[in-house]
């Protein structure tokens, strides 16, 4: 069984056609995308994949972009932008070992949080290519 995204879609933070400024995270809001709970108890070496793009208009590093999973007891980070990086609004692909940060359960939810804590600007995010896959037996 693989986990996978929905093919030609992606999650976006905004999607005005007139303005980027229009249709974004800002003001010291927030966002937050949730994934249904799914099931990885049976899994034996999972690698969870995603790309991503977060732009941040301001300096500093009050805003931000955090994938984390839980596992319905314990959550852990997986990949974190902040607009101070050098990341900063180019597209990011991740291949990451899911057992190098969590123990599997059958309560698995992914979760991805756009910030601005800040008054001064606005951030944009795109999470893309979610997909969970069966990874090299025996490693």
């Amino acid at each position: 069984m693989t986990v996978t995204d929905f093919r030609n879609r992606a999650y976006v933070t905004g999607n005005a056609t007139v303005s980027p400024l229009a249709d974004n995270v800002s003001g010291g809001s927030y966002t937050r995308l949730l994934s249904p709970i799914f099931d990885l108890s049976s899994y034996s070496n999972p690698y969870i994949d995603f790309t991503r793009w977060f732009r941040a208009l301001t300096a500093g590093t009050d805003d931000s972009l955090i994938v984390s999973i839980s596992n319905g007891t314990t959550q852990v980070v997986l990949d974190s932008d902040l607009n101070a990086s050098p990341t900063n609004a180019i597209w990011i692909t991740k291949s990451l070992r899911l057992l190098d940060y969590i123990t599997l359960s059958s309560s698995m939810q992914l979760s991805v949080y756009v910030d601005d804590r800040g008054s001064d600007g606005y951030v944009e995010a795109v999470f893309d290519k979610f997909l969970i896959e069966e990874g090299p037996l025996g490693v």
